[in-house]
């Protein structure tokens, strides 16, 4: 088996749960949302229907200029009234 194909079946794998141990008792999840060039109130409703869906990782950084759109749904989340 090549290491293309090896890569390729661990990709097939994959599950939107999957995750691998940090060096702490925490996990990160291998699939993520991507939010870069995505404006504000695209961010909300792509960050509600990630995390509806099951996703538990937003891939982000400050200098999208997008935090306020993710730190909308974190810090209120849908049914949290």
């Amino acid at each position: 088996m090549t290491e293309l194909d090896e890569l390729s079946s661990h990709i097939a794998s994959l599950e939107i749960g999957s995750s691998v141990p940090l060096r702490s008792e925490f996990r990160m999840p291998l699939l993520g949302l991507g939010v870069y060039q995505v404006t504000k109130p695209e961010t909300i409703s792509a960050c509600l229907a990630a995390f509806e869906a099951g996703y538990r990782h937003i891939d982000s950084a400050q200098v999208y200029r997008n935090e306020a759109g993710k730190l909308h749904y974190i810090q209120a989340p849908p049914g949290s009234s």
